[in-house]
């Protein structure tokens, strides 16, 4: 028969029990006024009892400010008999990999507060949005409309949502080529937002196409060129290739073909450099 001690010990190392220290407890509530901190009161105290409806309901801790710098405390003191055991939160399980991490990051780099922490919960929540109701003002009769969506799902896009970057990105590709100049105008708002946050390998292919298909006049002119100074912001090794093969196709005009050769030149040029 085992000796009680060792009974007791074996109780205390049981996979997954917090140690009986306030902070551990149920009753005990951060003073979350200066995150990241140990220290906090009990909700236990009767002195708290009128205020605790407003500190937890609306996170207003102001509202007995001067108390709780009186009854604060170092929460990894020992618990009293009235411990209660809270539930602990794992990020990675909860919240996922990709939060946890940036939970992780923030406290280790002392950057790790309320307001923090609650940033990045509304970054993973803008992460995992929903983007149907997007889709359907993308199909909206007037422009405006849908330029709109175009704007909510760049932003959604700029945070990690990975649905509203591939909405946007079909989108863009599947306008026709522009015809009038209210088509144009559109499509360059719309390339606007999409050039923001795609990178240009991705979106070069698609160039090269509208460069293939968009009739070469007074309405498109504006067009063209926003391609060409895109073409001039890229990488070289991206629009390399796709302009040399355009530069033996008998369809482009000897005024475009040495617009393309002079950006080839000048990428070529700074890349010595």
């Amino acid at each position: 028969m085992k000796d009680p001690d060792e009974q007791d010990e074996e109780q205390d190392e049981q996979p997954g029990q917090l140690e009986r220290t306030c902070i551990n407890c149920n009753y005990f509530f951060p003073d979350l006024r200066n995150l990241p901190t140990e220290f906090g009161i009990c909700l236990n105290d009767e002195a708290f009892e009128p205020f605790i409806e407003e500190m937890l309901d609306n996170e207003n801790l102001e509202c007995c400010g001067d108390l709780i710098d009186r009854k604060r405390f170092d929460g990894n003191c020992e618990a009293c008999e009235d411990y209660e055991e809270c539930e602990t939160v794992d990020l990675k399980e909860d919240f996922g990999q990709e939060f946890a991490e940036e939970i992780e990051r923030l406290r280790d780099e002392g950057m790790l507060t309320k307001e923090t922490f609650q940033e990045a919960l509304l970054r993973r929540e803008l992460r995992s949005r929903t983007v149907e109701d997007h889709a359907e003002e993308l199909q909206d009769t007037d422009p405006q409309e849908r330029l709109n969506a175009v704007s909510s799902l760049a932003a959604l896009t700029t945070f990690g949502n990975e649905d509203a970057s591939r909405l946007l990105f079909g989108y863009f590709r599947e306008l026709p080529p522009p015809l009038t100049l209210n088509e144009v105008h559109f499509k360059m708002e719309v390339f606007r937002h999409l050039s923001n946050v795609e990178e240009p390998g991705i979106l070069v292919p698609v160039l090269v196409d509208e460069l293939y298909n968009t009739p070469s006049n007074n309405t498109t002119k504006q067009w063209l060129s926003e391609i060409f100074r895109f073409f001039e912001r890229c990488p070289v090794e991206s629009i390399r290739e796709p302009l040399k093969k355009m530069l033996g196709d008998r369809r482009f005009s000897y005024r475009r073909k040495q617009r393309m050769k002079e950006i080839l030149r000048r990428k070529t040029s700074n890349e010595l450099y």
